[in-house]
């Protein structure tokens, strides 16, 4: 079934030159990439925030996951349900998480993501959860380079490049 709203807005690439996109280091691509739609979805309804992030394409989506592990929870999990207390009881929030580490190829992500659902809501696990912030804040730094990369493998799904 087609869902008007979601046909409505179409992803949009951002506009850059060759020589910016081959040049830029590994956060300005990602940043600039995803800055859009972050900036779309920043203090709105969770509507206009499935409607912003169901326009962006496979890839876009994946960078946007990313990004929000980058931007609101370098240090793991827990400040992520610090920053972000609105999204992380929300299924498709986690679900956007898995499916950017398949589709990058970070499986790691997947399974630090499953690791800590399974632990999160049960008391006592405050050394277990430690580790798994431990884990993904090394994994946010370690995997910035293979997002980067993929975003330069995949152009058509991020950037439109002007001459």
């Amino acid at each position: 079934m087609s869902h008007p709203e979601r046909n409505a807005m179409q992803p949009e690439l951002v506009k850059m030159s060759m020589e910016d996109f081959e040049s830029m280091d590994d956060l300005a691509l990602c940043r600039a990439c995803v800055w859009d739609a972050s900036m779309k979805m920043r203090g709105t309804d969770n509507e206009t925030r499935s409607r912003v992030y169901g326009s962006l394409t496979e890839g876009q989506r994946a960078v946007f996951m990313f990004w929000v592990l980058n931007a609101r929870g370098p240090r793991g999990f827990t400040q992520l349900h610090e920053q972000l207390p609105h999204l992380v009881y929300e299924d498709s929030f986690w679900d956007g998480l898995r499916a950017a580490g398949r589709l990058v190829g970070v499986q790691e992500l997947v399974t630090l993501t499953d690791a800590f659902l399974a632990l999160r809501d049960q008391e006592g696990n405050e050394d277990a959860i430690a580790k798994l912030d431990n884990a993904l804040a090394q994994l946010i730094r370690r995997e910035l380079p293979r997002f980067s990369a993929f975003i330069r493998a995949n152009p058509g799904q991020f950037v439109q490049l002007d001459s």
